[in-house]
Order: structure tokens, then sequence, then C-alpha cells
């Protein structure tokens, strides 16, 4: 597994406005992100509609990921390769574009 996997993975979402636990990566973070609230919800499910959106659009694109308690959880393995890296940014710009998640915020702190 390549070490600068999670940093690129991890920067693509943040860089889309996606809540990603732990903020910008560094050598202490491990190979799972996790994006949304913590304690959001039961264990397999999220009580923000906008997770269980962007959820329901990752899995219909057949990414491979899971909810606990309340956020995304995405794990790498030996098996990944950039490409499925690129694949899950992809589709995460593509949600956001659709829904417009985040571009309220954006706009509001650049003072349109």
């Amino acid at each position: 597994m390549c070490a600068g996997w999670r940093p690129t993975w991890s920067n693509g979402l943040l860089d889309l406005g996606l809540p990603v636990v732990g903020g910008r990566p560094g050598p202490h973070l491990a190979h799972i992100v996790s994006v949304g609230e913590s304690g959001g919800g039961r264990h397999y499910t999220a009580d923000d509609p906008a997770m269980n959106s962007l959820y329901d659009h990752l899995t219909a694109a057949g990414i491979r990921l899971a909810i606990r308690t309340g956020m995304l959880r995405f794990s790498l393995g030996v098996y990944n390769d950039d490409s499925d890296i690129d694949r899950v940014v992809e589709a995460a710009q593509a949600w956001c574009a659709r829904t417009r998640y985040g571009q309220m915020d954006r706009e509001d702190d650049n003072g349109y």
C-alpha cells in the first residue's frame, strides 16, 4: 500500500468541503478515511441526510464503503491503487456538484 494515498484521498475530499474526520492528513493518520460527524446515527446509519445521499451515490457508483456511527468509512487495502482513490474523489465531486454541497458555505466565506 502506498503511503501517499491517504493524503491524496483526504485532501481531495476536504477540498470538496466534506467533513473529513481528523482534518488535513499527516504521518499520524492511518489507512482509514472517515467523512461526517461522529455519533450522528446508529451503528449503520447517519443522521445527516447529506451523508446518506453521498453514501447512496457512492455505492451506486460501485464504491465499497461503510457507515459507522454516522460517518462514511473508507478503508484502503493491499488491493487498492491510485485509480481507486481517483474514483472515490471523482464520484464525490460529481455528487457535490449535483447537490451543491458546501457551495453556499464557500459563497458566504467569499462575501457573495
